[in-house]
């Protein structure tokens, strides 16, 4: 797997600066977690499977309150296992409208804090299944590129391509690398997405029997 260091060592070969006398390996770090933090929300927005992670809870009867996975960041959907429907996200004041004294198989969920709190009550042993995305965190040097590595080379273009752009003050430049990033990255992106969408209304499609949406 390849590294930070490694990454930005090759960037500086296009910038002519393999002594860093130019620009710091702070400097290159910084331009290198800004690009992996822009695909990273790009992700997101294509709901991409590798920053996708499932949190498995044990609801209880008589609590509400669960605790957030660490490295969340955003949910995807939840549901329990055996019910047909996903939950639905509910608005805060529905802890109002919908009171703990009210109990039975929760059907839906609110984010508060770093808690997930479950409305109905629960009143019976379930098993919850919570697909979310996973935050990212700001790269240190010599830690392993994120993303299976999938991204290296379009990041390192990036770097290279930011660094070059540092003393000219041009937004129009720097647009034009944001939008090479975001389609380099959907280009990778792209072969690994499904071509079809399979929804339940999808007439002659056979879903499994375990499909959490219904049937």
């Amino acid at each position: 797997m390849t590294t930070t260091s490694e990454l930005i060592a090759s960037a500086r070969i296009d910038i002519a600066d393999p002594s860093s006398t130019v620009f710091t390996d702070a400097q290159m770090l910084d331009y290198l977690n800004r690009g992996f933090r822009q695909v990273h929300e790009k992700l997101v927005e294509w709901d991409a499977d590798i920053i996708r992670a499932r949190q498995t809870i044990a609801v209880t009867s008589g609590d509400d309150a669960y605790d957030l996975p660490a490295g969340y960041w955003l949910t995807c959907f939840m549901y329990i296992d055996g019910e047909a429907n996903h939950l639905i996200q509910l608005k805060a004041d529905a802890l109002l409208k919908y009171p703990v004294t009210q109990t039975g198989t929760p059907f839906g969920y609110l984010i508060s804090g770093t808690e997930i709190i479950l409305r109905w009550m629960p009143n019976a042993t379930k098993t919850l299944y919570h697909y979310h995305y996973i935050a990212y965190s700001n790269l240190a040097l010599l830690a392993t590129t994120p993303f299976n590595g999938l991204f290296d080379q379009v990041a390192r273009q990036f770097v290279a391509s930011m660094a070059l752009n540092r003393n000219e003050y041009n937004t129009q430049v720097e647009l034009a690398i944001l939008k090479y990033l975001e389609e380099s990255a959907w280009n990778i992106m792209n072969k690994r997405l499904p071509s079809i969408d399979i929804t339940p209304w999808d007439t002659g499609m056979r879903l499994p029997a375990d499909y959490p949406f219904g049937s």
